[in-house]
């Protein structure tokens, strides 16, 4: 169950900064500025639950995936493009991720 929270709170981060960057970037409908400012305070009341169970390590750590998603949110949302240097990125993200978890 801690683990869904922590999932959670990862993808609220996700959608909140890709709600965020749409709201600057394309319409200014505040609605979008306030869901990006709920799903912000939705996400770190997770990570304060997820922390409630799990190694400040393990939630730190797993926060890289949040960049991730937000590549992938932005590509498809936004219809951003990817760049080579992107997935660079995000190899060294997964790499670093299963380093730390081995």
């Amino acid at each position: 169950m801690i683990w869904l929270v922590l999932v959670g709170a990862l993808t609220a981060t996700a959608l909140a900064q890709v709600s965020y960057k749409a709201y600057f970037s394309r319409s200014r409908r505040p609605a979008l500025l306030a869901t990006a400012l709920g799903l912000f305070v939705v996400a770190q009341l997770g990570f304060l639950v997820a922390l409630t169970d799990l190694e400040v390590g393990v939630v730190y750590m797993s926060m890289g995936l949040v960049q991730v998603m937000v590549l992938v949110l932005a590509y498809t949302v936004l219809r951003e493009r990817i760049t080579p240097d992107h997935i660079v990125a995000v190899a060294l993200i997964v790499g670093g991720l299963i380093l730390y978890a081995a």
